[in-house]
């Protein structure tokens, strides 16, 4: 869940030098700066932190192309805490980068892609479940998590049919599969209506 907007404890890691200046980068000025920390597994392993492996998953191909980790820490969660620095054998860089070199980190965009990620679909789709199964929830509850989580709608694809009154085989296919744009703003206000209290008839999408 921790690449797909929802909120975990879980800190975000990385084994890629270029996720990592993708993500810590921002403008100003004309110039790139940003900064990210480095830390010592070992140190970090020998204390009060886990490291979680976030590519362990076939299909969860979002946190596979970053390369990604979640890091935890029992102690700290601000990594600029000289004291986590400490526990946690973190060394802090900075870099400051002109544009043309803004550029090619800035091709680093597909990271964020979740038109061909199955895993996206199925968070959203154990969302509609949930509150199906349970209740709907207050109407900032519903635009916190329509406006935090990845939005994939999965579409089902016919992969053997012989006709009416017969059984269908079907799979679960990415927008990117079945050749659909992602219209992101309408899956945000179509979850919205889906999850909230505010919208009482609104049952299916």
């Amino acid at each position: 869940m921790q690449h797909y907007g929802f909120p975990t404890e879980l800190m975000d890691a990385t084994t890629s030098l270029d996720t990592a200046a993708f993500f810590s980068r921002f403008e100003a000025g004309g110039m790139v700066e940003g900064a990210f920390a480095v830390f010592d597994v070992s140190v970090l392993l020998s204390g009060n932190g886990t490291v979680i492996d976030l590519c362990d998953h076939p299909t969860a191909l979002r946190a596979i192309r970053q390369e990604a980790y979640g890091v935890f820490h029992r102690r700290h969660s601000d990594l600029k805490d000289p004291q986590a620095v400490s526990d946690m054998g973190i060394t802090w860089y900075t870099f400051l980068s002109d544009p043309l070199e803004a550029s090619r980190i800035g091709r680093g965009r597909p990271l964020l892609s979740v038109s061909d990620d199955h895993t996206a679909g199925l968070l959203r789709l154990w969302l509609d479940g949930s509150v199906a199964k349970h209740q709907k929830v207050t109407n900032p509850v519903a635009e916190y998590m329509a406006h935090r989580i990845a939005h994939c709608p999965l579409v089902t694809n016919a992969i053997s049919w012989h006709g009416p009154g017969q059984p269908k085989e079907v799979e679960a296919i990415t927008p990117d599969q079945a050749h659909i744009a992602i219209n992101e703003q309408l899956e945000i206000d179509t979850s919205i209506k889906l999850w909230s209290r505010n919208h009482p008839d609104i049952t299916a999408r």
